[in-house]
């Protein structure tokens, strides 16, 4: 399976859902990216008001 961008959302999303406090590094891994492209992802995703951190160390995500 090609890595685009799109299934890859579609895979943080996934990721994100099955471990709420999966981290952006874990993430890179399961997906074979790097972390800033992950990041890159994330944003996009919030913009999108799709994803959502609730706190920062030691938070956790929310699928909207």
């Amino acid at each position: 399976m090609r890595n685009v961008p799109k299934n890859r959302v579609e895979n943080i999303l996934k990721l994100v859902k099955q471990n709420s406090k999966i981290t952006v590094d874990e993430i890179a891994n399961k997906l074979n990216v790097s972390s800033k492209t992950i990041k890159r992802d994330i944003a996009k995703l919030k913009e999108q008001n799709r994803l959502q951190r609730v706190g920062k160390k030691g938070g956790y995500w929310v699928v909207l």
